[in-house]
């Protein structure tokens, strides 16, 4: 449990913009590649919803 939990805490850190609000984090830790990969086309959409 502790080596999944330190994983997922590493993977947090490494999305800048989706951060802990990040569903593909939240979903599996194996979804990180797929998550930066949406990073250029989500980052956009998540600064208008700061807004």
């Amino acid at each position: 449990m502790e080596n999944i939990i330190t994983s997922t805490t590493k993977i947090f850190q490494t999305c800048q913009f989706h951060r802990l609000d990040c569903p593909y984090h939240q979903i599996r830790t194996s979804t990180r590649n797929r998550c930066k990969s949406k990073i250029t086309a989500t980052s956009s959409a998540i600064s208008m919803q700061e807004e």
